[in-house]
């Protein structure tokens, strides 16, 4: 064998493993990432079920805890993009409107009216933004008021949805 028969083979050798490896590193990335959104996914399920239990049995300060808790885990969920395990923009925006629901009824009840206000505006705000990525129409759009937003709490809660 010549010395150019060699190098071409070595040459196909190191070229393949170069590939190889590549593919290898690209297809465990996706892996990694998806895995990662599996656990996000659970966090986020988890979070939201511990809010609402708080908020269901638990004084108003457990529960208003809770609920920013879960607020907070939400708001990170949004700045991560979608997740192709759980939460779509939608849901997000519709666990957001009824958590900011939930916390200005529960501010109201200990006559804290500031920060019921602003979590009412929150959670109608929330409520016209539902759906809206997904090229549809918003799903809580009718819901432009205090009334509204609370009749559809109370279905929500009596429904026992987080």
């Amino acid at each position: 064998m010549n010395k150019k028969a060699l190098f071409v083979c070595i040459g196909c050798l190191v070229g393949g493993l170069v590939i190889g490896i590549f593919s290898g590193a690209v297809y465990a990335t996706k892996q990694f990432a998806e895995a990662l959104a599996l656990l996000k996914a659970a966090e986020l399920t988890e979070s939201g079920d511990r809010a609402f239990q708080a908020y269901q049995h638990e004084s108003n300060s457990i529960a208003i805890y809770a609920l920013m808790q879960d607020v907070k885990t939400l708001q990170d969920a949004q700045k991560l993009g979608k997740n192709p395990f759980y939460a779509t923009s939608t849901e997000v925006q519709r666990r957001l409107m009824l958590d900011h629901a939930r916390l200005a009824k529960l501010f109201a009840e200990i006559s804290q009216t500031d920060a019921s206000t602003n979590h009412i505006a929150e959670a109608l705000k929330c409520a016209q933004e539902t759906g809206v990525d997904s090229n549809t129409v918003a799903r809580f759009s009718t819901i432009t008021n205090e009334t509204q937003l609370f009749e559809t709490l109370a279905k929500f809660d009596q429904k026992g949805v987080p």
